[in-house]
């Protein structure tokens, strides 16, 4: 799977709305070997999931999830139902980072984007299964250091 296909006017409104309406990902598994994972999503109100669906089928990959309770947002307001595009795995994390290569964000995203895709390739060179190692201890260590460079700069900074 490639990214050849991708057609610039695909590209580049693609690039807009992560832009303003994706997000960069990264967690961590659970104990004892805390192996770290990156994701990325969309999210939009689920009358506007034919956008990720159309999304997705451009893409060639990706996973679509409905969400259909509502929720109350830190304001107070309760939101409508909303659908969600994932991506999730090595190969598709690693397939996103070289169409954001070729069609580049220019929000703060493009930041986050810096710092997931060094996580990206990481966890794309490594093989998490089998015994666990120090080596593997400390590449696990250096992505939680990004994990945690990636959501220190999400912190709102004044344009001032």
């Amino acid at each position: 799977m490639n990214i050849d296909h991708i057609t610039n006017d695909f590209g580049y409104w693609f690039s807009g709305l992560a832009d303003g309406e994706g997000s960069f990902g990264m967690s961590l598994g659970s104990r004892p070997k805390f192996i770290p994972a990156c994701s990325f999503s969309l999210s939009l109100r689920d009358d506007d999931i034919r956008v990720l669906k159309w999304v997705r089928d451009q893409l060639g990959f990706g996973h679509l999830y409905a969400r259909n309770r509502r929720e109350r947002n830190s304001q107070g307001y309760i939101s409508h139902p909303r659908a969600d595009f994932f991506i999730h795995n090595k190969s598709e994390t690693a397939l996103l980072v070289a169409l954001f290569r070729k069609f580049p964000l220019h929000s703060k995203k493009a930041r986050d984007f810096e710092i997931w895709s060094q996580a990206v390739e990481i966890w794309n060179r490594r093989n998490w299964n089998g015994r666990w190692t120090t080596e593997k201890q400390a590449v696990a260590e250096e992505m939680q250091a990004l994990m945690h460079k990636l959501r220190t700069g999400r912190r709102y900074q004044s344009p001032n």
